[in-house]
This record gives structure tokens, sequence and C-alpha cells, in this order.
């Protein structure tokens, strides 16, 4: 569930740019006070960090079985070791079921 989360985080996150520019044009004190919230570097440090651990089409789906699916491939490979041999251990498992 809380990759979930973390996936939710990065595309929030990869919208916040766009919103900026938008609200750029804006003269109203709220709006730009939204705006330089937004733009604030330290939020395009923690996308960065979740660039580099997440896959780039990582996405929220609907439904129970596309959202394990995703969640298994959603962490980039060579991060994490035994993540890679349990993805390839599912990837087994459910080819074998297939095949069935």
């Amino acid at each position: 569930m809380r990759l979930n989360y973390v996936i939710a985080l990065k595309n929030t996150l990869e919208l916040l740019n766009p919103l900026a520019n938008t609200l750029e044009t804006f003269t109203n004190p709220l709006l730009a006070s939204v705006t330089e919230t937004v733009s604030s570097p330290v939020l395009s440090d923690l996308l960065k960090v979740l660039r580099g651990l997440l896959r780039e089409d990582a996405r929220l789906v609907k439904g129970a079985a596309a959202m394990r699916t995703l969640r298994c491939y959603t962490i980039k490979s060579s991060v994490n070791g035994l993540l890679d041999v349990a993805r390839k251990i599912y990837s087994e498992i459910i080819d074998d079921i297939i095949g069935v």
C-alpha cells in the first residue's frame, strides 16, 4: 500500500512544474504564493530522487491485479538485488499459470 502513495507522490510532483508555469501568468497574491510553494527546489529534489528509484512509466492504475503487477515492477531493476530475484520468480510463476 505504501508504494501506491510513493507512486501517487511522484505523479503529483511531476504535475507541479506545469502548474507553476500556468499560475505564473496570474497576478493574484494567493496564486503567486501557490506558485512560489510549488516551485520549491526541495520538491524538485524529491522528484529527482524518486525518478532515480522508480520507473518512468510508474502510474496508478485501476484494478487490484493491475496494481499488484505495477507495484512489482515500479522500482527500477538493479536498485535491490533481492527485489530483482523476487520479480524473476513472480514472472516465472505468472508465465507458468498462463501456460496451464
